[in-house]
């Protein structure tokens, strides 16, 4: 990626200073939902239940942690990742007005969604990929949220520069992409539904789509990731094959956005409408995520091992092991049970390890051994929980259910919550290290002026 610090130019020194309005952002969102994965955690442990007796709180407070800890922190890490790639100078205007103003948008949103909380009268909608608080103000502060991310990605120049120059789009102005087919997908619905439909089953069907455009951008900002590690160019610099590789990868995730923009002229009432989107989720991000990794992983291997893993390649490591365990967890789903937060689970901490890796070296903490320590801790942590979930399905426990709802009724239901349990006190463990870590190196940076040579 570019390195875009230029003391001399002031554009340069505004676009550095929302890069990282925006990290911070990220990192306060993912605290905060940190500190909610514990109310959720207790609402679903066997011998806690008993202390959780309003259910809806417990579902607002999942949703609210939900939405920070993937809508928020992965859009504000979207929007570092893709403004360190491009080049600031291309963005001119209105649309870099917009841009320096989006950080204030995005916290007014953020207050606004942790404010569901409290909406007591509202109901909350366990609806898949985005949950919501059936309210105006909630939903009007995710909407405000996805628009302060928007920006970023709103110059066509930009995001299709690639194309329009005839060469294959970087894993970033794909992520983009699908940026945009989120909004597009989620007014479409809105056009299309009806509104008199029951509040469960109509955001269920607005945000299928949306929901799915998310998961494919989210794969896409890891691949771009991944491939801007210096110890992964090294491996693959001099390899014909894994550059064709990648390119045939690249291919197959633009013809699943082409696939995904033709469905968006679907009403999300009509059956194949879900099935086409899990269709294209299923066979657009498995194979090209599989070949990318195989050829990665190959070429890798030819070199000879180091004693110690550096923070990037140590966490490449356990994403991939998080994501394929998420891959062989959603091929073994049958029904709706517990099987699928285990799938989605691994799946997603896939994304998020990666990204607080980035977020700590962006920090200046990556030879630090207690980031080290964070990615052990989340990796061990995730893998262990996401087990705990899958066992609990396989053994029949019903998914959204929270409280005194829930029933455990065999000996494999106890056996996965308490998988469960000691999963989330590693991972637990490491999101409260890596916020110590955090919080202790930005103070730093204040103090002293410092900013990441990344930067």
């Amino acid at each position: 990626m570019n390195n875009l610090v230029n003391d001399n130019n002031l554009k340069n020194s505004i676009h550095l200073g929302v890069t990282r309005s925006w990290l911070l952002i990220a990192l306060f969102s993912l605290i905060f939902s940190g500190l909610l994965s514990l109310l959720v955690g207790a609402s679903r442990m066997p011998w806690l239940v008993q202390f959780v007796t309003d259910t809806q709180f417990a579902r607002r407070g999942l949703i609210v942690h939900v939405d920070l800890g993937v809508l928020v922190w992965f859009g504000a890490m979207f929007v570092v990742l893709f403004r360190r790639e491009v080049v600031v100078s291309r963005t001119a205007g209105l649309i870099w007005g917009l841009q320096k103003f989006s950080k204030w948008a995005a916290w007014i949103s953020i207050g606004s969604i942790m404010s569901g909380m409290v909406m007591l009268k509202s109901t909350p909608l366990l609806v898949n990929y985005i949950p919501i608080i059936d309210h105006w103000f909630f939903i009007a502060a995710l909407g405000l949220f996805y628009a302060s991310m928007l920006v970023h990605f709103a110059d066509s120049r930009i995001v299709f520069s690639s194309l329009r120059q005839g060469r294959l789009p970087s894993w970033g102005e794909l992520g983009g992409l699908f940026i945009w087919l989120t909004g597009i997908s989620a007014v479409c619905g809105f056009c299309f539904l009806p509104r008199e439909l029951e509040p469960k089953i109509y955001y269920e069907a607005l945000m299928w789509g949306p929901g799915h455009a998310l998961q494919f951008a989210n794969v896409c900002f890891l691949m771009l990731w991944i491939e801007s590690q210096l110890f992964v160019k090294a491996a693959v610099s001099n390899s014909t094959v894994s550059a064709r590789i990648s390119g045939c990868s690249k291919v197959l995730i633009l013809f699943s956005a082409i696939g995904f923009a033709s469905l968006c002229g679907l009403s999300p009432e009509k059956g194949q409408f879900i099935v086409w989107h899990t269709w294209l989720m299923q066979w657009g991000i498995f194979p090209a995520v599989l070949l990318s990794f195989g050829s990665i992983l190959f070429n890798l291997f030819k070199i000879k091992r180091r004693a110690s893993l550096e923070l990037n390649e140590l966490t490449f490591r356990w994403s991939v092991s998080l994501l394929l365990v998420g891959f062989l967890f959603g091929s073994l789903i049958r029904g709706s049970d517990l099987r699928i937060p285990g799938h989605y689970h691994a799946s997603i901490g896939a994304v998020t390890i990666a990204l607080m890796a980035e977020a700590l070296s962006l920090l200046g903490g990556a030879k630090a051994k207690s980031s080290r320590v964070v990615v052990w801790l989340y990796g061990v942590g995730q893998l262990i929980f996401s087990a705990g979930l899958f066992i609990g399905g396989t053994y029949g426990m019903g998914r959204k259910t929270y409280g005194m709802e829930q029933h455990i009724s065999n000996h494999g239901q106890t056996v996965g919550f308490a998988v469960m349990a000691i999963g989330g006190v590693f991972a637990f463990s490491a999101g409260a290290l890596f916020a110590v870590i955090a919080i202790r190196a930005w103070r730093r940076q204040v103090v002293t002026g410092e900013v990441p040579a990344v930067f």
